[in-house]
């Protein structure tokens, strides 16, 4: 992964692979405790969605922030 430059400028990769790792266990933990209610492409169709979603969302944000600190100084 690239954190030079694009969508993931600026992130620490420690913390997206935490972040993905955690996530993905934990949604594969979900499925089995609730009796695998989906097909296994679904869920992988479903957690790439939300992972993409969750990082833009995290990058705009952290963008946001990123502007008003240097707004103040």
């Amino acid at each position: 992964m690239d954190v030079t430059k694009g969508k993931n400028h600026g992130l620490n990769e420690g913390v997206i692979l935490q972040f993905i790792v955690t996530s993905y266990v934990g949604i594969v933990e979900w499925w089995f405790k609730n009796g695998m209610l989906y097909p296994p492409h679904v869920m992988a169709e479903q957690a790439g969605i939300l992972l993409e979603e969750s990082i833009v969302f995290s990058k705009k944000k952290i963008l946001r922030h990123n502007s008003r600190k240097q707004k103040m100084g």
